[in-house]
């Protein structure tokens, strides 16, 4: 019975997770703001690791369990799947990291940056080598093994949002309109009490499985009323944005054309030669000559005027790419 309630919590989970990421899609391609970019990639990672390195996890234990295999063989492949499944939730933190700078307007401090990748290599290494432990170890210690493994991973976590939620409360700009600093306020708040409630059901995970079964509902859709606080504040506050910045990226979307190659065509609309955009986008010369040929095939167009021509509207994309930014 206890195993039908689990899968039937794991489905509907996934399910909920699924459809919080679907909705983050939506939103990004409607409003085209960079946070959101950043906001779905966390989730999508986030997915990702909670499929691969939690759920296989859980799931390849109880299977082997099943046969007559020895438990420091189970405990070393269970211990494995998320080993090797770290890198999608490092990669999810610091997209966290990076949602919050841009929710604020800023980008992530570089000496952040390198302290994060600092602490997470170092928990990379040290995970790898308790895996190694793991022959030498006792049976009756296995157990404690795995629960200091929950411990590090939402330390880690816990530690990554509380600076997330200061750094967003400490940023917020004095200018900033009430509404705005409502938002911001609420998602540092509903994202520290989402990751400490899901701190307590991990603790507590090997306990009962209703702790376990509550940590998987709240791992991958704790997150959801973010989303949701952002739809709603989105479609009340920011719909000029959208109407502002529509027709052009509709206008790069009718053309196929390239995150790259829309680069390369706000510099030719700034007035920019050949030479001077290889040097600002860090290519070669041959390069940008190569854009430029397959944008002017894209387009339909023989010349820098007619393609400029074309997309006019690009000579205030930068003044409405920060408004957008900036809500």
């Amino acid at each position: 019975m206890i195993q039908w309630l689990i899968f039937i919590v794991v489905t509907i989970s996934l399910a909920a997770g699924v459809y919080g990421i679907s909705l983050l899609y939506r939103l990004r391609r409607r409003y085209r703001l960079e946070f959101l970019n950043s906001f779905f990639y966390f989730q999508v990672l986030v997915l990702i690791f909670g499929i691969y390195g939690i759920l296989s996890s859980v799931g390849i234990r109880e299977l082997l369990q099943q046969f007559e295999i020895e438990r420091k063989s189970i405990e070393i492949i269970a211990q494995f799947l998320p080993f090797m499944g770290l890198p999608f939730i490092i990669a999810a933190w610091y997209m966290s990291l990076k949602m919050a700078g841009e929710l604020v307007g800023k980008k992530v401090p570089g000496f952040i940056a390198i302290i994060y990748f600092t602490l997470c290599t170092a928990a990379f290494l040290i995970y790898g080598l308790l895996i190694r432990q793991i022959p030498e170890i006792s049976k009756g210690d296995y157990d404690n093994l795995r629960h200091q493994v929950q411990i590090a991973f939402y330390t880690l976590e816990m530690g990554i949002v509380a600076y997330i939620a200061i750094y967003l409360l400490t940023h917020i700009s004095v200018k900033s309109h009430k509404i705005r600093k409502s938002f911001i306020s609420r998602f540092a708040f509903i994202l520290v009490i989402t990751t400490f409630l899901t701190a307590i059901a991990l603790h507590f995970a090997d306990v009962h499985p209703i702790f376990f079964m509550y940590f998987i509902l709240l791992y991958f859709t704790g997150d959801l009323p973010l989303i949701l606080l952002t739809k709603n504040y989105l479609e009340k506050n920011t719909y000029q944005f959208k109407n502002a910045i529509e027709p052009l990226e509709d206008l790069f979307q009718r053309y196929g054309i390239s995150k790259r190659e829309r680069e390369i065509i706000r510099k030719i609309s700034e007035g920019k030669t050949n030479k001077q955009i290889s040097e600002e986008l860090f290519i070669t010369l041959q390069t940008v000559k190569d854009h430029n040929y397959n944008i002017y095939k894209k387009v339909g167009v023989k010349n820098r005027v007619q393609l400029v021509q074309k997309f006019s509207q690009s000579k205030n994309t930068n003044d409405q790419d920060s408004r957008i930014q900036n809500f």
